[in-house]
């Protein structure tokens, strides 16, 4: 059984070859190539040369003369052929070039050829006898390789010299005689089977005027949307006296752009009128395109009987599907099943003319997209609520769409559906039905629409407000199983956008030493705790801890206050025990902002300067060193005193 690719159309396993019918029964034949032996041999190609009366005396052709199949090094060859030389002659022989690699003496460096090409030699011995004899040698003496082997001895040009008035004119191409013969190196017959061939010229009266022909309907089709269309194959101008009972063809056409879904018989030979025992139907897709044949069945003795065929009709309709939304033009074509098209009443051919085909065009149609917009959202604390639209863009109102289907998929995890409404798109263009189910992790949605004109542009389909529930939050907001729909349930043919979200949660972290605040700002889309980070300023360090999503890469972006951390050099990140990269800003002469990754899910992140708030601030320092300065002036005033005394 052969299978369309991709079509539900399965077509009868019959091949159709040549017509051919006898008396009782009616077949389609196909061609057996029989197997070739493997006796060595010596013959002619081609061995039967077939012409006829309308070939002029003075036609000149060649028959070449070949070896296969030889077991053996050949050091030479002679070849004798005998022929009717009252309806032939011949004219002259040639030796191939030693740079012909069909040549059975290919490879050599030096040849001799008997006698002097291209003199072939010819000998009449009596009425209608003639022969010539030629040679192909080794042309060293004593011989020496390289050897000859298969491949062509000669080639001999023939002149026709008479043409029959009626009936035909025969010769043989004799070459099975004891003069024809191959030789081994030693000199010795190599054993060979030697197969003539035959000339015949036949008289042919005047060819009958051909007046019949094949053609497509449409002769062009012009399409911007993939869908189905027909192309029917009618015959024309068929009379009565051809005796038409058979019909077979094949429909070209470009595979990469087209498939077939079906091949429907026509009307035209199945007419009762002149089939009223029906019609023999064969027809399947292979590599050439799709093939049909039709033929007519005979009454139960094997015989036609008028009337026959008349008119132009239809013979089939094969059914197309554009396969590739791709800018292309090209011909679908009819062309014969084994160079024939049409099948008279006593077995023969009819002449036809050229047939006519169609001519395919293809200028798809912008696709629209259905699209996340915005494509990407970035929320900046837990609670925070967006929408997110399902867009319809660049719609071209030729794809007379009027339904709309989606899902919406996202982390039910990070995100929280708090409202799901309809856009304006579809409602400029006539009614619109809308419904939505959400279950966790999606929402399924789709919008029906009846038109009062079919919807062009771009515009909302559908809102859907989201609230964030989580930190960290991360999600694809991806369209599935989209549907975008024609009056007829045709597919809109259309790409798709997804959209994405994201949290960088933004925390305030006051950090307060000797009832001083100091303000460090992080900015993550991971989770940063605690809150406020732990400052500890005898190591001269801040650490928290950073919490994001599994395999995934987490970033944090802190802003350091120069009062109370810096650092004279490089700043020192340790995340889970191992230093890491960080890029280094300096917001301006107040703060200093800090870069860095975190790898996979938990770390603890330690952040190390080179300089650190003090232990007291500057004022209790002035307050502590005035206390030491009063203290110090008092003692002096003791001393003193104690001295006068």
């Amino acid at each position: 059984m052969n299978e369309l690719r991709k079509t539900r159309f399965h077509a009868k396993n019959i091949p159709i070859g040549l017509f051919a019918f006898t008396l009782v029964t009616i077949t389609f034949n196909a061609f057996i190539h029989p197997a070739q032996a493997l006796q060595p041999r010596i013959y002619l190609d081609p061995s039967n040369n077939t012409y006829n009366k309308t070939t002029p005396v003075g036609t000149k052709f060649n028959v070449t003369v070949w070896c296969a199949d030889i077991p053996v090094d050949i050091a030479g060859a002679q070849i004798t052929l005998h022929f009717n030389d009252t309806i032939l002659n011949v004219t002259a022989w040639y030796v191939p070039s030693l740079s012909d690699q069909n040549f059975f003496y290919y490879g050599a460096t030096k040849i001799t050829a008997l006698p002097d090409p291209p003199d072939p030699g010819y000998v009449h011995v009596d009425a209608g006898h003639g022969y010539i004899k030629v040679a192909v040698l080794n042309g060293y003496l004593p011989p020496k390789a390289p050897w000859g082997h298969n491949g062509t001895i000669a080639i001999i040009e023939f002149n026709i010299t008479k043409t029959p008035s009626d009936g035909q004119l025969t010769s043989s191409l004799s070459i099975n005689n004891i003069d024809t013969y191959l030789k081994d190196p030693s000199n010795n017959d190599i054993d060979v089977t030697k197969e003539d061939g035959l000339y015949t010229i036949i008289y042919v009266a005047a060819p009958i005027t051909p007046s019949i022909w094949l053609e497509t309907s449409p002769s062009t089709y012009e399409s911007r949307k993939c869908r189905p269309f027909n192309v029917s194959i009618i015959v024309k101008n068929v009379s009565q006296t051809i005796g038409l009972i058979g019909i077979q063809f094949i429909l070209n056409y470009n595979s990469t752009y087209l498939e077939v879904e079906q091949i429907i018989q026509g009307d035209f030979l199945s007419n009762t009128t002149w089939a009223p025992h029906g019609t023999f139907v064969t027809s399947y897709v292979d590599f050439r395109g799709a093939v049909y044949g039709e033929l007519i069945l005979p009454n139960a003795t094997g015989k036609y009987n008028p009337p026959f065929p008349e008119g132009n009709g239809t013979v089939a309709t094969i059914t197309f599907l554009p396969i590739l939304h791709k800018e292309t033009s090209f011909n679908i074509t009819i062309t014969p099943l084994f160079d024939e098209f049409f099948l008279n009443k006593d077995g023969k051919y009819v002449p036809y003319l050229s047939a006519k085909g169609c001519q395919y065009v293809y200028s798809p149609l912008p696709l629209p997209t259905l699209a996340i917009t915005p494509s990407e959202y970035t929320a900046s604390h837990v609670g925070e609520t967006f929408d997110i639209n399902v867009t319809l863009n660049d719609l071209d109102a030729q794809w007379n769409m009027t339904y709309a289907e989606f899902r919406l998929c996202y982390d039910n995890n990070s995100l929280q559906v708090l409202n799901v409404t309809e856009g304006d798109f579809l409602s400029q263009f006539g009614d619109t039905t809308f419904n939505h189910t959400e279950v966790d992790g999606y929402i399924k949605m789709n919008i029906t629409l009846t038109p009062t004109t079919y919807p062009y542009g771009s515009g909302t389909l559908a809102t859907i407000a989201f609230n964030v529930t989580t930190s960290p939050g991360l999600s694809e907001l991806s369209l599935n199983d989209t549907k975008l729909l024609d009056f007829e349930t045709k597919e809109v043919l259309h790409n798709v956008q997804n959209g994405y979200y994201q949290l960088h949660e933004i925390l305030v972290h006051p950090i307060v030493w000797n009832t001083k605040t100091f303000y460090v700002i992080t900015v993550s889309n991971a989770s940063v705790t605690p809150v406020p980070m732990v400052f500890d300023q005898q190591h001269m360090l801040l650490h928290f801890n950073v919490t994001g999503c599994n395999n995934t890469t987490s970033f944090v972006n802190i802003t350091i206050p120069n009062d109370l951390l810096w650092a004279d050099g490089n700043w020192l990140v340790i995340v889970g025990g191992e230093e890491v990269e960080v890029t280094v800003t300096a917001i301006n002469s107040t703060h200093t902002m800090l870069y860095f990754n975190v790898p996979f899910s938990t770390k603890t992140v330690y952040i190390f300067g080179t300089g650190v708030i003090p232990e007291f601030s500057s004022l209790t320092l002035v307050l502590i060193f005035l206390l030491s300065a009063t203290l110090s002036a008092t003692a002096i005033r003791l001393r003193l005193k104690r001295k006068q005394l």
